[in-house]
Order: structure tokens, then C-alpha cells, then sequence
């Protein structure tokens, strides 16, 4: 019986020391994912003003707030997304003003919840494919509504020679590719709003809350 007492004292004794083992790892861990979420929040905010300016920084973080419940994405993915566009093409090689950089990289972002809603994607994965296409690589992109950033369709559309589409300065060649892109997706643009109530939006704006 004392041996049963002593083995029993010990086996209690082992769970509460685990329990409190446990308890403290989450602890910190719950600590460390609020430093390191803290760290992601300050990172993003300086990126909007290094690309956007103070002014305009304030801006698209304002705008970004709307964003959860209107195309299904968080606030933070939101300023992220719109940074990433903007500092694209926020050289002196475009010669974009702050204005005109908020106002394409907001409306993409805008369009990707659309896209992803239109296409059963998520809004990560369709970020990717968007990007890719800004970036001239045009597969990925293909997959949402059959989008084609190639010069052998984007010159068409504007009355002109595939040949005559290099000759072009890059800053224009950011705009029509922007134009066009606008242009060939008003079938899924308000995609997210008219589908608000689906399990796919429902689920999206569950995940946005919980990314913050």
C-alpha cells in the first residue's frame, strides 16, 4: 500500500510538473508569435512609407482596413499585397507619382480578391499567380479566367503591332498592361461581394481575422 502511495504521490506529482511544463511552453510561444506578429506589423508599416511616402502611407493603411470584409482579405496581407505591386514599379524608371502608385496596387489588390473568389482560389495563391504575371511571368496568371500578359495579346488589344510593343517605354508598358488587365476581368471584378455568403467567401473572411 505505501508502495501504491509513493507511486501514485510520483504519478501526480510528473503530471502537474508536465502540465506546468506545457503550460509555459505555450506561454512563451503564445509571447513569441505576438513579438514576432508585433515585428511583421512594423515592417510592413515602414515598407508603405519607404514606397508610398508618409502621406500616402496612412492612406492604403486606412483603405486596407476595408478590405476583410469587402474581397476577403486581411488588413495586413492587404498592405503587404499593395506594397509588393507598388515598389514594382516605384523607380525612377516609371516615374509613377505616390497618387498613381496607390491607386493601381489598391485596385489589384482588390482584383486579386475578386479573382480568387471567381476561381475558387484562395487569396494566397492567387496573390502568386498575379505577381508573377506583373513580373513578365505570364503561366501562372493564365490560370485565372485564361489571362494572357504576353506582348502577342496585350498589343492586339490596343490596335497594335506585336513588333511595335517593345518600342514602347516601360512606363507606358505598365499602363496598358494595368489597362488590359482591368479591361479582361470585368467578369470577376465584385466577384467576392455577390458571393459574400458562399463557404469559400465565408471561409476567406475567417481566415483574414485570424491573420489580423
Amino acid at each position: 500500500k505505501a508502495a501504491f502511495n509513493n507511486a501514485f504521490s510520483f504519478s501526480i506529482g510528473q503530471m502537474m510538473a508536465d502540465g506546468f511544463k506545457f503550460a509555459l511552453g505555450a506561454g512563451w510561444e503564445f509571447v513569441q508569435e505576438s513579438i514576432d506578429m508585433a515585428a511583421a506589423v512594423q515592417q510592413t508599416d515602414e515598407k508603405l512609407r519607404q514606397v508610398f511616402g508618409e502621406d500616402g502611407a496612412e492612406l492604403v493603411s486606412a483603405w486596407a482596413k476595408t478590405t476583410k470584409e469587402s474581397f476577403g482579405i486581411s488588413e495586413q496581407s492587404a498592405k503587404n499585397y499593395a506594397a509588393d505591386i507598388a515598389a514594382l514599379w516605384s523607380n525612377d524608371l516609371y516615374d509613377f507619382t505616390p497618387e498613381q502608385l496607390i491607386e493601381m496596387s489598391t485596385r489589384l489588390v482588390e482584383l486579386i480578391g475578386d479573382l480568387a473568389s471567381f476561381n475558387n482560389f484562395s487569396v494566397p495563391v492567387t496573390w502568386q499567380k498575379v505577381l508573377s504575371g506583373l513580373r513578365g511571368e505570364t503561366e501562372a496568371i493564365e490560370d485565372l479566367n485564361g489571362i494572357d500578359l504576353r506582348a502577342s495579346a496585350i498589343a492586339p488589344f490596343f490596335n497594335m503591332d506585336v513588333s511595335d510593343w517593345g518600342k514602347l517605354d516601360s512606363r507606358t508598358r505598365v499602363l496598358k498592361t494595368y489597362e488590359y488587365l482591368l479591361s479582361t476581368t470585368t467578369k470577376a471584378q465584385g466577384d467576392f461581394a455577390r458571393t459574400s455568403d458562399t463557404y469559400q467567401n465565408q471561409l476567406a473572411i475567417f481566415m483574414a481575422n485570424i491573420e489580423g
